[in-house]
């Protein structure tokens, strides 16, 4: 975050960006504290609110992504040309290491006593959950490989690597 501000030329009250990018965490870290002390509800609409935050900046990064990747004269062939070299073995590797993102899924079945109708809402609940959550890793994959320009005798998937 420091970097980002200091990139920015942005310097608040003539502290340090790196002075204040730790400040800003700590009081990140008390709002939080402070939502958990005042109980579920409360943790429970900031966590939506958190999740939707999220999701609304992936869409962002992956728009922009994508709209400069098809700015950019021959994004396709950073698709095509020496993309999967090692085959799909290190594909499946690097799927193994990602799964810990779709775990989360399993606070869905946690829940189970307090859904209408569990046989069927909460199987219907996962697989909806795990196909946003590949739909969301496939298009930032996209956005992140098609619009990184890599220095010169370097892919993009070696760069982003």
């Amino acid at each position: 975050m420091s970097e980002l501000i200091s990139s920015a030329g942005i310097q608040i009250a003539g502290i340090p960006a790196e002075l204040f990018s730790k400040i800003l965490m700590t009081l990140i870290i008390f709002l939080f504290i402070y939502v958990n002390y005042r109980g579920a509800s409360e943790t429970g609409l900031i966590g939506n609110i958190v999740t939707m935050t999220k999701i609304v900046i992936l869409a962002f990064f992956v728009l922009f992504g994508i709209l400069a990747m098809v700015a950019e004269p021959g994004w396709l062939q950073r698709f095509t040309v020496d993309f999967m070299p090692n085959g799909f073995d290190s594909v499946f590797i690097a799927m193994g290491l990602t799964f810990i993102a779709f775990e989360a899924y399993e606070i869905i079945a946690q829940y189970g006593e307090e859904v209408i109708n569990p046989k069927r809402n909460i199987p219907w609940a996962i697989f909806i959950s795990i196909a946003i959550a590949v739909v969301i890793y496939i298009l930032v994959g996209i956005a992140a490989i098609g619009s990184t320009t890599p220095p010169e005798g370097m892919t993009s998937w070696q760069y982003l690597g």
